[in-house]
């Protein structure tokens, strides 16, 4: 992150510089009166392009979680012929903060459903979602959850997919 604040504010002070006085390498040189003049407007532009930054990484959270509910809705006719008993996090389970490793949980436990009923239909949707999620430290493995049939475990799946994005909402 720190490369990547180093990188805007170089390219940002390029910009406001004339040609001879430009930045070299990852240096300032702030020898022009513009540019003394610039760095506080540099520091709200790059806040400003922070910001932007992180509205669009959650935006396409939500939309991560819209596709994923879509996918499992194409796939439930697959998915609930399995007689399998699975580890399924309830919304009250869930620990503060470990949202992820309930959602990694329920992605594990689905990917092995598919492997086990070899179902091939629109499947990479699952390993897809799994991938963008993150580690958390502190949280339950997804052993210390109870086993449900797979009626329960998609239904709590689907609350749980609810609560995030209600979650999600509100923080906006």
């Amino acid at each position: 992150m720190t490369d990547f604040m180093t990188a805007l504010l170089v390219i940002l002070f390029q910009l406001t510089c004339a040609r001879d006085q430009r930045a070299k390498d990852a240096q300032f040189q702030l020898t022009c009166n513009l540019c003394r003049d610039s760095h506080k407007t540099q520091a709200y532009l790059c806040f400003l392009i922070l910001s932007l930054l992180s509205i669009c990484t959650h935006a396409s959270h939500e939309t991560e979680i819209e596709d994923l509910k879509q996918c499992l809705e194409e796939l439930k006719g697959h998915i609930e012929k399995s007689t399998a008993m699975l580890y399924a996090p309830s919304v009250n389970d869930n620990k503060e903060n470990c949202n992820h490793m309930a959602l990694k949980c329920y992605m594990l436990e689905l990917m092995m459903v598919v492997e086990e009923e070899q179902i091939t239909y629109k499947t990479n949707c699952i390993n897809t979602f799994n991938s963008t999620l993150r580690p958390e430290v502190g949280c339950p493995p997804c052993e210390t959850y109870s086993l449900q049939n797979i009626t329960i475990f998609m239904n709590r799946l689907t609350r749980f997919l609810e609560k995030i994005n209600t979650e999600m909402i509100h923080e906006t």
